[in-house]
């Protein structure tokens, strides 16, 4: 009885793992058009695989994405370190991951992905130095603008104000520059309504205007 015990509970394990999702499953019905795999919202198969559900067509069929491989659900990864490059692209199936941001050798353009809902990023300076270069965070076009803005602290303020605040417009604003970031700058974005990115943080930069908001 327990030899057939111990297998009837083997069959079961392999009948549960063999239940993960695959490309070209049907779209949980809850799910369908809508982005898995971000923010803890993920229907991955054995391998961790991220799928979207495609509403193309009708289809309504689980389709592997480019990019959205989610490895945090393997490894326990918690850290992304972008490499020193002047464009990078944030790849949706890192939402909830904390960036690295180096000490670059040229101004860098850190583009979003696509807007979708509960997705979450920061960005963390962390250059040996000052940073000389400037980074551009931008969302891609005036529709998905930022609500908020960040506060700067300025070490190297003799004559004015060593803390300021900026703001996006609320209704345009797509670009965020952060001037020559030096140590304890983190910037915070969120997309919550699959439209709008919110943001707050701090720059600590010695450029008198550290942080600037603008439409494309």
């Amino acid at each position: 009885m327990k030899i057939r015990h111990i297998i009837a509970v083997l069959v079961a394990v392999f009948a549960a793992s063999s239940a993960f999702a695959a490309a070209g499953d049907a779209c949980p019905r809850s799910q369908r058009g809508q982005s898995l795999g971000v923010s803890g919202q993920g229907w991955d198969n054995v391998y961790g695989d991220t799928f979207i559900c495609e509403s193309a067509g009708g289809t309504n069929t689980l389709t592997t994405s480019a990019g959205l491989l989610d490895s945090s659900k393997l490894t326990g990864k918690e850290t992304v370190v972008i490499a020193d490059t002047n464009a990078y692209t944030v790849l949706a199936g890192n939402a909830g991951l904390t960036h690295f941001v180096p000490d670059m050798t040229a101004d860098s353009t850190i583009t979003l992905p696509a807007e979708a809902a509960n997705q979450h990023y920061k960005f963390v300076y962390v250059g040996g130095a000052a940073d000389a270069q400037d980074w551009i965070i931008t969302t891609g076009n005036d529709t998905n603008y930022f609500v908020g803005g960040l506060v700067q602290f300025d070490p190297g303020a003799t004559t004015t104000t060593s803390v300021v605040n900026y703001y996006s417009d609320g209704n345009s604003n797509s670009k965020i520059g952060v001037l020559t970031p030096e140590s304890g700058t983190e910037v915070e974005i969120w997309c919550e309504d699959g439209t709008t990115w919110y943001v707050s943080g701090t720059v600590v930069s010695d450029t008198d205007t550290g942080v600037t908001f603008a439409d494309q």
